[in-house]
């Protein structure tokens, strides 16, 4: 095999394609029973232009790529990859906002994305449920809605059908050997009997990228700790990174889904605006020094969306996976305030994601190690659906700089793609 990926988040199955797309024989390697559960499986569904991205970093560059190239794939795709171009609004309530909102545009024209403003009466007539008190109001024009579930599902599709990718569930990458003379990792897995050989891994771990980072970190000091001392030991999985290079500290995001058959039961159709929806853009706040604040926006289904919140915590799991009474009572709170007419309306349903964050990082952190051919893909919040193709290609990069010598072919199972949506705004 010549890479092998580990995470089955939209990183991973974006990088899975792009490889086997360039003739590398890839697997993808998750520890859960079925792709897309971690991160992956909580994000808002938004393609985002990089109108506000930090210009000049990492991510900034993959933001802007990444938005090309999906539009082009999601045009492509427009069968199986359900996607709306809805654009976004970005309201200014008061003074304070309207003066930050010329600091937005700014940034939008540093990073090269067309944004423009517009009247309250115009943006009342395009949103004609939003309430009354706007002052003023950018537009974002580029801004879409994607299932995010079968988006990345349908880069593992993409992947299968070179017949170099194959996907593997189910497996944790538990222990880790890397052979410098060789030059070949030996992958182990406590739930599986054999292990797998590679000549290069890519980390796209998530939230427990740290983790994975700090277990190939060992695997590379215990060779040479082997040459040095001619003793033979395996790197086994730590407890907590040390040497990694990173911590991921988990961002907690909730949000209420409002059905859109439960809006219409509620509303009425006949208060609805002139696409027949409730709501027709993304309503985004203007952001503060300290947050992004909360949106409101339509999922590619029609249903009415608000979230998410912001909060971080160490657990990489979710001890308690439906948000908090008062944090469901301050998420009605923002859509009656932006969206009165669903005030007596009850939500559908919650959900709740985590994203992997890097504390005071500002960029994302890639990292490529040649030494040992491998390479990190680390902190990537809240953009992994836009950058994702992007990602990949720049990645795709650093793994052509090993000089991998390309072999093998790939294989699938057939459960990956049975076992349904693993994302609460997709649909079969």
């Amino acid at each position: 095999m010549d890479v092998a990926i580990i995470g089955g988040g939209v990183v991973g199955c974006a990088l899975l394609r792009e490889l086997s797309m360039n003739s590398f024989n890839c697997v993808l390697l998750e520890k859960s029973p079925v792709l897309l559960t971690g991160a992956s499986g909580g994000n808002s569904g938004i393609v985002h232009t990089g109108f506000d991205t930090k210009p000049g970093t990492l991510e900034s560059s993959c933001v802007k790529r990444g938005f090309t190239l999906l539009t082009k794939y999601l045009e492509e795709h427009s069968h199986d990859v359900p996607a709306k171009n809805v654009g976004a609004f970005m309201v200014a309530w008061n003074q304070n906002d309207l003066r930050a909102l010329d600091e937005v545009k700014q940034k939008a024209d540093k990073n090269n994305v067309r944004v423009y403003t517009i009247t309250p009466q115009q943006l009342y007539k395009a949103e004609p449920n939003l309430a009354r008190g706007c002052v003023g109001c950018l537009v974002i024009p580029g801004e879409t809605v994607v299932d995010p579930w079968k988006l990345p599902m349908a880069y593992v599709r993409d992947a299968i059908q070179t017949g170099r990718a194959t996907v593997k569930t189910d497996w944790e990458v538990t222990s880790a050997e890397w052979d410098g003379v060789e030059k070949k990792w030996t992958l182990h897995s406590k739930k599986q009997n054999k292990p797998l050989h590679c000549r290069c891994v890519v980390n796209c771990g998530g939230l427990w990228g740290d983790k994975v980072a700090q277990l190939l970190a060992d695997a590379t000091q215990t060779q040479q700790q082997q040459q040095q001392q001619g003793t033979s030991r395996v790197a086994e999985h730590p407890t907590t990174p040390s040497d990694s290079g990173f911590c991921i500290r988990p961002r907690r995001g909730d949000f209420l889904v409002y059905k859109q058959e439960h809006i219409n039961a509620t509303v009425g159709v006949s208060n609805n605006g002139g696409d027949g929806k409730l709501l027709s853009h993304i309503v985004l706040p203007v952001p503060t020094a300290h947050t992004k604040g909360v949106l409101v926006y339509p999922s590619v289904y029609g249903d009415v969306v608000v979230g998410p919140t912001a909060v971080d915590q160490h657990n990489k799991q979710l001890p308690q996976p439906q948000p908090a009474q008062d944090v469901i009572e301050a998420l009605e709170r923002v859509v009656h305030q932006k969206l009165p007419c669903l005030k007596d309306a009850q939500y559908s349903f919650t959900y709740t994601g985590l994203r992997p964050a890097i504390p005071q990082a500002t960029d994302y952190h890639v990292v490529s190690d040649r030494s040992c051919c491998c390479v990190t893909v680390a902190g990537i919040r809240s953009t992994g659906v836009t950058a994702s193709m992007a990602l990949a290609e720049h990645v795709h990069s650093l793994v052509e700089q090993f000089w991998v010598v390309k072999c093998g072919a790939g294989t699938v199972g057939s459960d990956v793609f049975a076992r349904g949506p693993t994302h609460p705004l997709s649909k079969l």
